[in-house]
């Protein structure tokens, strides 16, 4: 049960890329016929890294047209523990039963926003994941919260669309990944250091490519591991169409107030921005408990 792609479909800017490699944007299957380059050549679809999003999202729904074409397109509305297994409430009114349920509903349910921001309306605070088209920004002021992949690619299409945009980022510098390409073109020493996965650096990338072995780590190393491989960061290839965006590095918003139709903003280091739309690209907080509504 389910909205194949919704997320990626309805929560992403278009124009958007994927950050992941080639072998990393896979949706997997066992026997390895469903990649990215069987969709190429079975749609006819031209196409390189870095992936463009609308050929993700239909790579995904060619995808489950193969792999799970019984897909019923409707939502869970409730799911009850019963003798034997479990009831399932449906969207559109049915029940079902199943002895087991797989939830796998992603993380579209838990954005994250820093508390100086929440509260306000949407009409002059967002996150990222509440934009498929950015158009109603052209030639807006809008600040940019965060300085990983959402964050840097919606300062780019902002840019591009005659936006006034502007990153604050508590990094204190940006981060960028994929710039030096010839790191994985040395053989075995290449498959030494990094996974085809791409995932955190050199050596690093090799380790937690392998997550039987990561998982069998004491978590006194699994967490710094872990915050060094997923830290904020952007690919290269897009640092040039950010030149000229102004970057305001090391500093957070310290607190904000709707003005009228703009909204003013406080920030660490002294400042004070007053901006049309702030979008906050500060990535999810994911609780699975709320994944799905379970009946206690």
């Amino acid at each position: 049960f389910g909205d194949p792609m919704s997320f990626w479909r309805d929560h992403m800017p278009a124009g958007m890329y994927l950050r992941s490699n080639w072998a990393a944007s896979h949706i997997a299957d066992p026997r390895g016929k469903l990649t990215l380059d069987h969709y190429k050549a079975d749609a006819g679809r031209e196409f390189t890294q870095p992936v463009p999003l609308r050929h993700f999202v239909e790579y995904g729904e060619w995808y489950q047209q193969r792999a799970v074409p019984e897909l019923r397109r409707c939502q869970v509305s409730l799911i009850e523990k019963i003798e034997n297994g479990f009831k399932i409430r449906l969207s559109d009114g049915q029940v079902v039963k199943s002895r087991r349920v797989v939830v796998a509903t992603g993380i579209s349910p838990f954005p994250w926003m820093p508390k100086e921001l929440e509260g306000h309306p949407k009409s002059h605070v967002t996150h990222s994941s509440d934009h498929s088209d950015l158009t109603r920004f052209r030639g807006r002021q809008v600040l940019v919260v965060g300085s990983g992949q959402s964050a840097l690619d919606l300062a780019r299409l902002l840019k591009a669309l005659d936006a006034q945009v502007e990153v604050v980022a508590r990094q204190t510098e940006i981060r960028w990944v994929g710039e030096n390409a010839w790191l994985h073109k040395l053989g075995l020493i290449s498959w030494c250091l990094y996974s085809s996965f791409d995932v955190g650096p050199a050596g690093l990338s090799r380790l937690v490519g392998f997550p039987n072995l990561f998982r069998r780590l004491p978590r006194i190393l699994q967490d710094p591991i872990s915050a060094r491989s997923i830290r904020p960061a952007g690919t290269g290839w897009q640092r040039p169409q950010l030149a000229g965006v102004p970057m305001t590095l090391g500093c957070r918003v310290m607190s904000s107030e709707v003005k009228g139709d703009q909204i003013h903003l406080k920030l660490s280091n002294g400042t004070e921005r007053l901006v049309d739309h702030v979008i906050v690209g500060t990535g999810y907080n994911v609780d699975a408990g709320r994944s799905v509504p379970l009946d206690s």
